[in-house]
């Protein structure tokens, strides 16, 4: 025997491909002139036997896998070699076990193994927690979004970083869904594809269906990282950093935005756009939320209605409680060519409130509005507030200390005969006021709201509010705001006072 010979069965011309469970053994066969040995690059192999007698007669080797519960599909290269130094290769590769939930995450691959697998509810059920054992880099990594989730992701305080999407981790939660303890790092990008523009968050795009009963949560969750939308489904787009919505029942807590919010749609949107911070629409409840980065929305053009603002974009009869938009929260409406006949909502905390009960809740960030029409309610708080008639609703122990620019196409500036523009500190205009001598109670006797700040309407100058006219800057149009030349609508349970900005 001069000269080494080493030949492999003809399955090792392909991958083979080993059995995720590991129950059952893959093989393959080697005929050799000396002893060799069977090894592997993977610890998770083994072989029997490993060592092959040199015998020149064919000989079956078992592969051995352990069940693949790593996280991922996982591949590896096995080696026969001969004394002197003969050898071939081939290599192998086993699925993800289906077989086993991921409990923990410490890597890439684990953590893509979860999102991708996260709908299947057999698998990742009602109450199961799979928890962040360590940051997550996903550099390079494309992420396909889990569909729905029902079970609980906790960051346990680790950060999600380099990860480039334009997708919701999650399409929608259900059931008792909960999303906690994590940060999305300043390193990811975010721009809103249009196939999930909808209802889009970096972590959920609907939390709970609209109008179901489901208890989700997204809670001490934050995000770092700018949001941008240059395309859109031209039906609507609902965009904020957390979820796209809040379903009924389901809540959002303690969590706070940092990445500036920017929607920009080349395309003509044909239904709605609501932009924010923090949340899109909330039927729901969001509390204990902070806002710290700028809110931008300028589309190219929209035919229908247009809600913006620093914490959520609308609430409706919910609670929205302890909740600040900061001064670095500047919520701004572009271009002066928008030229939507439909209605448009804008405020420094929310857009538009259709029946919350809104307390303890605060705004810092400059409001402004450049559109080309007469129909959007800006305000420092809320741009419109549908009713007054219903016992729950209150703007109790809220805070304004902002400026506020409503730019529209029509003057109505100050000293105007006719009341058009709907700007003002507090609420932007209201709807369905109490009774018929335009007095409206906000606050509490308790807990007043307290205003400061200024406003700016079209050819008309800054007015800075203080003790002697803060009254005259509470609200605008259609509640006969004397800013804008009609009669004062009476706001009671308000006081002016300057507090500090946060």
């Amino acid at each position: 025997k001069l000269e080494e010979s080493l030949v492999l069965g003809s399955e090792t011309e392909n991958t083979i491909i080993l059995d995720p469970s590991g129950a059952e053994p893959s093989s393959f066969s080697v005929t050799v002139n000396y002893d060799a040995k069977v090894t592997s690059d993977a610890s998770w192999l083994c072989f029997n036997p490993s060592t092959v007698p040199g015998d020149e007669k064919p000989h079956t080797v078992a592969i051995n896998a352990s069940m693949n519960d790593s996280g991922a599909a996982r591949s590896a290269m096995v080696t026969v070699t001969l004394p002197k130094g003969l050898s071939k290769s081939f290599n192998v590769s086993q699925d993800l076990s289906s077989l086993k939930a991921i409990t923990e995450i410490s890597t890439t691959e684990q953590f893509v193994a979860f999102i991708e697998n996260a709908s299947n509810a057999d698998l990742y059920t009602d109450g199961l927690v799979t928890k962040l054992t360590k940051d997550i880099d996903m550099k390079g990594i494309t992420l396909t979004p889990a569909e729905d989730y029902i079970g609980i992701l906790d960051g346990d305080g680790h950060k999600i970083l380099n990860l480039v999407s334009g997708a919701p981790l999650f399409v929608k939660t259900s059931g008792n869904a909960v999303v906690k303890n994590l940060t999305i790092d300043r390193s990811c990008v975010f721009d809103v594809a249009p196939e999930y523009s909808s209802k889009w968050g970096i972590l959920v795009g609907s939390l709970g269906p609209a109008d179901a009963t489901d208890k989700c949560l997204i809670e001490n969750c934050v995000n770092m990282a700018d949001i941008t939308m240059s395309k859109a489904n031209t039906a609507q787009a609902f965009v904020a950093s957390m979820t796209g919505r809040v379903g009924t029942g389901s809540v959002v807590d303690g969590c706070e935005n940092h990445g500036s919010v920017t929607l920009s749609p080349k395309e003509a949107i044909t239904k709605e756009i609501r932009g924010a911070g923090i949340a899109g629409s909330v039927n729901g409840a969001i509390r204990n939320c902070k806002n710290n980065a700028p809110v931008t929305i300028s589309p190219s053009d929209i035919t229908n209605k247009l809600y913006a603002a620093g914490v959520a974009a609308n609430v409706m009869n919910i609670d929205m409680e302890n909740c600040v938009n900061t001064v670095n929260g500047k919520v701004t409406v572009l271009p002066d060519s928008f030229t939507s006949s439909k209605d448009g909502y804008v405020g420094g905390i929310t857009g538009y409130n259709g029946g919350a009960n809104i307390k303890n809740s605060r705004n810092f960030g400059d409001v402004r509005i450049n559109c080309n029409l007469d129909k959007v309610r800006v305000g420092g708080l809320l741009g419109f507030q549908s009713t007054q008639k219903k016992s729950m609703v209150t703007l109790e122990n809220c805070v304004v200390n902002c400026d506020v620019t409503g730019i529209f196409a029509s003057k109505g500036g100050n000293g105007s005969t006719t009341p058009l523009n709907s700007c003002g500190l507090v609420v932007g205009r209201f709807g369905g006021q109490g009774n018929t001598t335009n007095v409206i109670n906000i606050g509490t006797v308790e807990n007043p709201v307290k205003v400061s700040g200024s406003v700016t309407v079209y050819e008309g100058e800054t007015v800075t509010a203080d003790a002697d006219n803060y009254t005259n800057l509470l609200t605008g149009a259609g509640s006969k705001t004397s800013l804008c030349g009609g009669s004062t609508t009476q706001m009671l349970n308000v006081k002016f006072e300057i507090v500090t900005k946060e």
